[in-house]
């Protein structure tokens, strides 16, 4: 059976085409309904990098980045070159810190560009590790105790960037 309308404008109506039936009216092909869904929440949860931040503050020189450790499932926080555009993108920071769970315990690995340099090494909630840039030369320390030292050095201004998993 076709749905005669009135069209105002267009022949078009969601999508579809319809045939000029003559005084302004046209011909739709039937739609086939489908059942109405109730409304509903649902609580989805992605596995994937899905958020991030920059900060707008830029450093040259010497620089010190320290924070705590939380209860995050996942997140990586270090420095990026002041030109990178803002991202979720964890390979963007060129010197930091990745938190996570390691056999149920929280620990801390040392990343540079997307690569594992050291670690896991245990940490708590609450504990302060800290990335260090002196002279171009970038240690990280985990409660003021030398982590690593990496061999990648770090010229420029940048900024600090995080990525939450």
């Amino acid at each position: 059976m076709s749905d005669y309308v009135v069209a105002l404008n267009p022949r078009f109506r969601r999508g579809l085409e319809g045939a000029p039936v003559g005084a302004g009216c046209y011909s739709f092909p039937e739609q086939v309904g489908t059942d109405p869904i109730p409304a509903r929440y649902d609580e989805t949860t992605a596995d994937a990098w899905d958020a991030g931040a920059h900060s707008v503050t830029q450093l040259d020189g010497d620089v010190r980045l320290a924070f705590s450790v939380n209860e995050s499932w996942g997140v990586a926080c270090g420095l990026t070159a002041a030109s990178t555009p803002p991202s979720i993108d964890v390979d963007r920071i060129t010197h930091g810190l990745l938190m996570a769970r390691s056999q149920g315990r929280l620990a801390v690995r040392v990343i540079e560009s997307g690569v594992q340099r050291a670690g896991p090494f245990l940490v708590n909630f609450d504990d302060v590790v800290e990335v260090i840039r002196q002279s171009g030369q970038v240690s990280y320390r985990h409660a003021g105790a030398l982590l690593y030292r990496s061999t990648v050095p770090s010229f420029g201004p940048v900024k600090v960037a995080a990525s939450l998993y």
